[in-house]
């Protein structure tokens, strides 16, 4: 399936939690995964604790989502189909160096966390994980990022 990266490549929605009270922050996160379930499994997960999460599923998606949407946090698939040897994290990191990038993947290796740790990825998680583990994951991210993710908003 082919897909308009500004159209159907890119999601966005929010929603609000049926847990008492607000969660502890609101998060603005981009997934970027070329599987769809896994796109919409961390999105539902998130998006129960009350966070706005943009869905990319290539390059494409996912560097328009960085030019037009406000991010906290980027959780970033290492093995893209478009965007091989972690290019695409190259590219994030120039262009929203304050934001925090959290890698996943299938495919783990020493040379991959090394690359990726050289790359300033705040962190590497293995799939499968538990996708309703991950909001503190990224929470822990955010609350440890060098300067505010605000600075990473895109000019207006």
């Amino acid at each position: 399936m082919h897909a308009i990266p500004d159209q159907s490549a890119i999601k966005q929605s929010s929603s609000q939690s049926d847990h008492d009270g607000p969660p502890p922050e609101r998060l603005r996160v981009l997934v970027v995964d070329g599987e769809r379930l896994i796109r919409w499994s961390l999105a539902a997960a998130l998006e129960e604790h009350g966070h706005h999460v943009t869905v990319a599923a290539d390059r494409d998606g996912a560097l328009h989502a960085l030019r037009t949407e406000p991010l906290d946090v980027i959780l970033l698939d290492c093995h893209l189909a478009d965007s091989p040897d972690l290019d695409l994290l190259r590219v994030v990191r120039r262009r929203a160096p304050q934001t925090p990038v959290v890698g996943m993947t299938a495919f783990p290796s020493r040379e991959l966390r090394r690359c990726a740790s050289d790359l300033g990825a705040a962190r590497l998680l293995e799939k499968p994980f538990d996708v309703f583990a991950i909001e503190r994951v990224l929470l822990d991210v955010c609350s440890t990022a060098p300067g505010p993710a605000a600075k990473s908003f895109p000019p207006r």
